[in-house]
């Protein structure tokens, strides 16, 4: 398993080479049954717990896929990882 940081250097560890840059991307939709229970919490207020089980699966899929392409290109780790998502029309982009 490829170690991901968010840290530029891992501690006892020496970069001794560069990869290159790596991604891991998900477009994940969700259904018409947590749009309705999002869109009640948006009236009564409160947290959309599918649409947080939804992002949490899409980031984990997505550091997934990073550490896979990451480990083909032969690196031992990725440093100073981070993570984006955008939400466009009820679909969530994780990168």
């Amino acid at each position: 398993m490829i170690l991901v940081t968010t840290t530029p250097s891992v501690d006892g560890y020496t970069i001794t080479n560069y990869q290159g840059i790596v991604f891991g991307e998900v477009v994940s939709g969700v259904n018409m049954f947590k749009d309705l229970g999002a869109g009640l919490r948006n009236m009564f207020g409160g947290r959309s717990q599918g649409y947080e089980e939804e992002l949490m699966r899409a980031r984990n899929e997505a550091i997934a896929e990073m550490q896979q392409r990451a480990e083909a290109m032969g690196a031992h780790a990725v440093c100073i990882s981070s993570s984006r998502c955008f939400v466009f029309s009820h679909v969530f982009f994780r990168v």
